[in-house]
């Protein structure tokens, strides 16, 4: 027997989507929030049934993290429409006609093909197809011609998502430095 899971109205804020499971016990617990933006489960009524379904859910429902966007230089700021997502720190965006690679500053992406496709996923659904804000530290491009950037798209800092999900290495290569205390401390 299936049973569909019935979720709380209570408004919760997701950087992307929940992931549901096809089958899950009549007993789930709910989402509950409290004072601060962090989701609380309820552990209310826990079968040995929804304690297995319990891990997994928690793992597929990620809160939107707040993020002190300070570190970013005050530089102009470019808009750009992704076309692309070639990796976990790489993307091609539209810039005035022209497309463009852009490798995010600090980022490093992880070289496990699994671990790999998980981060050029979270990439895609931060950024595909939507509007970047684009902006530079000290360097315009890197060796190999890409722009390097520090990426915003609408309220998240992508450069900073991505190594805060565990998708990306910190990686400090001066002058382009601004964000790496930050990144390093996320990444603790």
């Amino acid at each position: 027997m299936f049973y569909t899971p019935e979720w709380t109205t209570t408004p919760l804020v997701f950087k992307s989507t929940p992931t549901f499971l096809p089958t899950i016990a009549p007993s789930l617990p709910t989402i509950q929030t409290l004072d601060t933006a962090t989701p609380v489960l309820a552990l209310t009524a826990l079968t040995p049934s929804t304690e297995m379904v319990l891990s997994t859910l928690t793992q597929a429902v990620t809160p939107e993290v707040f993020v002190n966007k300070s570190c970013i230089p005050n530089n102009p700021v470019q808009i750009g429409r992704v076309v692309e997502v070639s990796d976990g720190s790489t993307i091609k965006v539209l810039i005035d006609g022209l497309v463009y690679v852009v490798r995010y500053i600090g980022v490093e992406s992880p070289e496990d093909e699994y671990i790999g496709r998980a981060a050029r996923q979270l990439n895609s659904v931060l950024v595909y197809g939507k509007d970047v804000s684009l902006i530079a530290d000290v360097s315009n491009k890197d060796e190999n011609g890409r722009l390097l950037r520090y990426v915003v798209a609408g309220d998240t800092f992508v450069n900073l998502e991505m190594i805060f999900q565990k998708l990306g290495t910190a990686v400090d290569i001066p002058p382009d430095s601004a964000c790496a205390q930050i990144f390093n401390q996320v990444e603790r």
